[in-house]
């Protein structure tokens, strides 16, 4: 019996050793960051108001919103959930981004990946057409959530638990 829990705790302990070596986000750099700094002056000092900006996003087009927000992924579709209603939203994985925020939208959103996800992130974002809608497009990510356990998990195991 003893040699089962011992089997067990052992198996258990090189599983979180894995968890923790593939999802491993490092550290982040605090906005406002080097990467950020040429979109960050022409942006918005508060963020905007979902509200208002699901409400009236024409009237915001063409311009730099600062987001404070979470942003879901619905199997590889990302959003703005807003009061009802969705906002598309667009990520070039080549977009500028402070130190670590790249991996920890990764881990914590599975971007690039189609599994269901959110992440709280803080963002500048360019108002203008993603696919058949007006949505928004990152031209900075600024910073994202701490990934919780649950999300190192889903990454790890490919979004099966």
């Amino acid at each position: 019996m003893k040699w089962i829990a011992a089997a067990i705790v052992l198996v258990a302990a090189i599983a979180a050793a894995i968890v923790g070596s593939k999802s491993s986000v490092g550290t982040s750099e605090a906005p406002p960051c080097a990467a950020c700094q040429a979109v960050d002056a022409g942006a918005p000092a508060a963020p905007v108001d979902l509200v208002d900006l699901a409400r009236r996003i024409e009237r915001y087009r063409g311009r730099i919103v600062r987001l404070h927000a979470q942003i879901r992924n619905d199997s590889g579709r990302y959003f703005l959930p807003a009061r009802g209603t969705e906002i598309p939203v667009a990520i070039d994985p080549q977009v500028p981004s402070c130190h670590g925020t790249m991996r920890r939208l990764v881990v914590t959103f599975g971007f690039g990946r189609t599994y269901d996800a959110r992440a709280n992130v803080d963002a500048l974002a360019r108002v203008e057409p993603v696919g058949n809608d007006l949505g928004l497009t990152l031209v900075c990510l600024e910073r994202v959530a701490e990934p919780s356990i649950h999300d190192r998990i889903r990454y790890v195991t490919g979004g099966h638990f």
